[in-house]
Parts: C-alpha cells; structure tokens; sequence
C-alpha cells in the first residue's frame, strides 16, 4: 500500500477559512543561554547565594522553604508523586547587582521578539523561587494563571551543582 486515503471533513472548512487568517509572528515557546555577569541573590535567612549554590546553602533554602503545591482543579495540594520541589516566597528575595536590571531587560526583550509580541505591553515579575534538591521534579502539567493578564512563565535557572 502506498497511501492511506482519509476523506476531508467538509463541516471544519468555516474553521480552516477562519485559522488561514491567522498570522502567527512568533514560537509557542524560547529557550536560551546567554552569559552575564551574575546577579548578587540575596535570601533573608540564608545570605547572599554563592554559584554554583553549594550544599549548605541549598539546606539553609530548603529550611527556609515550603514545599511547593500544585494545581489539581481549582484547588492546591502538595502531592510529592506530581511535584518534589520546594518554594521561597518573593518578599524575602532580592536580586541586584549593577548589571542586573539591563540584562534582565535583555533576557526579557529576547523572549518577547520570540513569541511574537513586539506590539503588546509585557513585563515579568517574580512569583517565587523553586528549590530542586537533588532527585527534586514536577511532572508535565499545564501552568495557571497567577495573576490577571497572565500567559506565560519565564524561567530564570541559576547555576548549580
């Protein structure tokens, strides 16, 4: 056999006449490196990070920590089978450094022209921060929404062993 032949669906041609308007200027998704200097990452409780974060300083976070929930319908529950990770609250995190606020900029500016949303307002803001341990996951899932106007996450991965 050298084909298989699928008869249309006449009843999706409104639906495909509507998606060939569609202009899609961007991916669904960025990932990236880029070297710059390192931000100082201050921890109230723990100190300023040193990188890569050695293992002390990954137990004062830990201690300092809760785990981390997730989602499961409109509730939040910890189950560590779908997510071993633990979570610092933003108000007790600082990232500065001279360079910072520009390269952050840059990180930001490179993932809106990725997306495609050059002609939109977009801005990022802290939620928390994620402490893998070792062995430490969370199972695919699809994110929610934090806060109103939200529709996407930014990753900032911070070096370690």
């Amino acid at each position: 056999m050298e084909y298989i032949e699928i008869e249309y669906n006449q009843e999706l041609t409104a639906f495909e006449a509507i998606l060939s308007d569609v202009k899609r200027p961007g991916d669904f998704f960025i990932a990236g490196t880029i070297e710059i200097p390192m931000p100082r990452v201050e921890v109230k409780g723990v100190g300023t990070l040193s990188f890569p974060i050695p293992r002390p300083q990954i137990e004062a976070l830990v201690h300092q920590a809760t785990q981390a929930p997730n989602g499961r319908g409109e509730e939040s529950v910890v189950d560590t089978s779908v997510r071993d990770v633990w979570q610092i609250a933003p108000g007790v995190i600082k990232i500065i450094g001279k360079s910072w606020a520009g390269n952050f900029e840059n990180i930001l500016s490179k993932v809106i022209a990725g997306l495609g949303c050059l002609n939109a307002k977009v801005s990022a803001e802290l939620y928390k921060m994620l402490v893998y341990d070792r062995g430490g996951f969370f199972l695919a899932r699809r994110d929610t929404e934090k806060t109103a106007g939200m529709f996407g996450t930014l990753v900032v991965t911070l070096p370690s062993t």
